[in-house]
């Protein structure tokens, strides 16, 4: 097999064989002496693995020779053996012979792959460098079965043609049967759709294309439609609204918090600097992947810009007057130094951003509602979550059943009254509580999720 002497695949090129001391050797790096002199370059885990394989082995062999050890059977007993039971017991065994070796070789092919594997991460890794793509597309779950296909299909695979029409239409059949699951979906729980923004500036054009979707979805359907403030987008969603009378147009509340702060940098001289350093920093970090990438290892995975990983939805009502609040007491509770960014934040809260679906969400989140200082007595609160309801729920006898069903969520009676469902009202998430404990009130757990 060898020729005249041993090399272990460990060994450098130009070493010298070693003599086998019988000629069944076949290289030593379990590092015993039955056979052949150890290789002293096998690596001290494929050593302590082979020693197992050894003992393994040794152990295999000591209870097959058990086995074929017969004490005091003379030949008719041995004669009166079912054939056909002794057959399928030694298949039996040489499988779980053949199951162990399979076993062994597949450990010590990790081994041996373990410097190739480096040398792959490294060609992934300049694939995504030279191509500025972000390093947080290795989380994306088709990219790990993309790899898991590649590594089945084996050596000499070729990527697609630069042209991929077929692949396109394949992709989006495959999309489309996914989209089956999310349809069902829909009409049990309803959905936002959102919109991440267009060049075109032709207001009748953004309203067409979102008015499309909205039909495909089915605006029975649709609790909300999610795009920026830009004048196109803004007219268009009021035109929605007219169309649409069971859906809300909704701005981006964090482009909102965005122009907040700008609106900061213009007028106080302090956040103008901060933000301006603020800003040149989290540019300069993600528009480099290599930087996005240190980033996420620092934080543990966090976000620099949006760290905020809760629905907005349910908290944004209540966390803009936290917020106003936190800042005046920043400020020593001094009107005249914090009332000039309360204003800001107003200008744009009260005017822009703030609409009745935050305000029914305040109100039917469990996180929120059984808090000491929930605002219950708010007409403001009131009369938003009662709105909300008018535009959402069309069906006059369903709105009545949401009124009545709404007393027990307040009082915290029937399911809501259980012990699990008071410990879950802020380990869950709003949609995920109502899931699990509003089944005592459908109408009202619908129009909640």
């Amino acid at each position: 097999m060898f020729g005249s002497g041993t090399t272990s695949k460990f060994c450098e090129p130009n070493a010298r064989p070693l003599r086998p001391r019988s000629k069944n050797a076949s290289g030593n790096p379990s590092g015993t002496r039955y056979d052949s002199e150890p290789c002293a370059s096998v690596p001290e885990e494929v050593k302590v693995v082979m020693m197992k394989v050894v003992a393994e082995a040794k152990d295999v062999s000591e209870k097959k020779r058990r086995r074929n050890t017969i004490d005091d059977f003379d030949d008719e007993h041995i004669e009166e053996v079912d054939t056909n039971q002794s057959s399928n017991s030694m298949m039996f065994k040489n499988k779980g012979i053949e199951k162990f070796s399979q076993g062994v070789q597949s450990t010590l092919n990790q081994l041996y792959k373990k410097g190739d594997k480096e040398k792959v991460d490294t060609q992934v890794a300049e694939f995504f460098y030279t191509s500025a793509i972000p390093f947080n597309v290795i989380r994306n779950p088709a990219f790990a079965k993309m790899c898991e296909m590649i590594g089945r299909y084996g050596v000499g695979y070729k990527p697609p043609s630069y042209h991929g029409e077929k692949l396109l239409k394949q992709v989006v059949q495959k999309i489309d049967i996914i989209l089956e699951e999310f349809k069902k979906e829909w009409k049990r729980t309803s959905c936002t759709i959102m919109s991440d923004g267009w060049t075109n500036k032709k207001r009748y054009k953004v309203f067409k294309m979102l008015d499309d979707v909205v039909e495909f979805v089915g605006e029975e359907n649709v609790v909300q439609v999610v795009t920026d403030n830009a004048a196109n987008f803004k007219a268009a969603g009021e035109l929605l609204m007219k169309k649409r009378g069971h859906l809300y147009w909704t701005p981006c509340a964090a482009y909102y918090i965005d122009l907040i702060f700008e609106d900061f940098e213009k007028h106080l001289k302090v956040h103008q600097i901060t933000i301006k350093k603020g800003r040149r920093i989290t540019t300069y970090i993600y528009g480099r992947a290599m930087l996005i990438s240190m980033l996420k290892k620092f934080t543990k995975g966090k976000d620099l810009i949006r760290p905020d990983v809760k629905p907005a939805m349910g908290f944004i009502y209540e966390e803009m007057d936290s917020t106003k609040e936190k800042i005046k007491f920043n400020f020593n509770n001094i009107k005249k130094s914090y009332e000039i960014v309360w204003n800001i934040i107003d200008e744009r809260w009260n005017n822009q951003l703030h609409k009745p679906l935050h305000v029914a969400a305040y109100y039917l989140n469990p996180h929120m509602h059984y808090e000491p200082n929930f605002r219950n007595d708010d007409v403001e609160v009131k009369e938003g979550l009662y709105e909300c309801m008018k535009r959402l729920v069309k069906d006059v006898a369903e709105r009545k059943n949401i009124n009545l069903q709404l007393i027990e969520f307040h009082f915290a009676k029937g399911l809501f009254s259980m012990e699990n469902a008071k410990d879950c009202r802020k380990v869950m998430l709003p949609g995920e509580w109502w899931e699990m404990f509003g089944d005592g009130t459908p109408e009202l757990k619908r129009f909640a999720i």
